[in-house]
């Protein structure tokens, strides 16, 4: 039997789960097993210092710094994945628990909403909804967004014993420091059809004939996630889907506050409107 659901989210992010966690009458549905990841999996940094603007996000402050983890990169890059664990925990208060390890099968729209099918290891499922938030990078629910897609890149942690602390770009890569002197994160673009063979081919191909100001470092971790550059001011609505993409903030608490504040009424707006097939999609 179909589920049913007012708004339908897409991707456990930092701005899906600030969705949830404001509003009792959504369904969140993530591909994957992390919550928060196109930060933390993704080895996204975070520069900008904010506090938090809603209710959601003081909330989730507040769990976070009893246990000493912030959300803010403090001018110094990437994220604890200590973090997730607390989104987890936020997610255990929630009225409809998220389903996760669901991949998105089609989008059908209809006068009343939409049909959406998903598929997972028990089979598949159909949620029935009024709306839809994206919030995943890929934009997942509708290709009339993906032409603000402009790029897309793999992250990895360095590691040298005497790294340098200034960011700065190599080739085509660019270096930002990272916690401590000892390592930093080198975001590398690449092409936006490549999928994770190629994306990782590619840095490897570089990192053999790197260049000498890079000899001395050592690839200690590579991201589980693509990270996503984009053009545009969030949320674009095609339709009645909405697409918020949670890694095109500067800061996961700002995605998160984005999310929570989200009304009812941006669907109905005219601002950011994109012109496209709004009415099936299917993989």
């Amino acid at each position: 039997m179909p589920q049913s659901a007012d708004t339908l989210v897409l991707g456990a992010t930092f701005a899906g789960l600030g969705f949830l966690a404001a509003h009792k009458d959504a369904l969140l549905v993530e591909r994957g097993i992390h919550a928060g990841y196109e930060f933390l999996s993704a080895m996204k940094t975070a520069r900008m210092n904010t506090a938090a603007q809603t209710q959601a996000g003081v909330q989730l402050v507040a769990a976070l710094q009893e246990r000493n983890i912030s959300l803010n990169g403090n001018g110094s890059g990437g994220l604890s994945f200590s973090a997730m664990p607390i989104l987890f925990e936020r997610i255990r208060h929630v009225e409809r628990p998220p389903i996760f390890f669901a991949d998105l099968v089609s989008v059908s729209e209809h006068p009343h909403g939409f049909t959406v099918e998903f598929s997972d290891n028990g089979g598949m499922f159909t949620v029935e909804c009024m709306r839809i938030l994206d919030t995943t990078g890929a934009a997942q629910s509708c290709p009339a967004f993906r032409p603000y897609i402009t790029g897309k890149s793999i992250q990895a942690i360095l590691g040298c014993e005497d790294a340098d602390w200034c960011d700065r770009t190599v080739g085509t890569a660019k270096i930002c420091r990272g916690f401590a002197k000892s390592f930093c994160f080198l975001s590398f673009p690449i092409a936006p059809e490549d999928d994770w063979f190629a994306a990782r081919s590619a840095l490897w191909k570089f990192w053999e004939k790197r260049p000498a100001e890079l000899q001395g470092y050592r690839i200690a971790r590579i991201a589980e996630r693509f990270g996503y550059q984009y053009a545009g001011a969030f949320p674009l609505r095609c339709g009645n889907r909405l697409w918020l993409p949670s890694g095109s903030f500067e800061n996961p608490l700002a995605a998160y506050d984005a999310g929570a504040a989200l009304m009812e009424s941006a669907w109905d707006c005219d601002t950011n409107f994109v012109r496209g097939d709004s009415h099936a999609y299917r993989k």
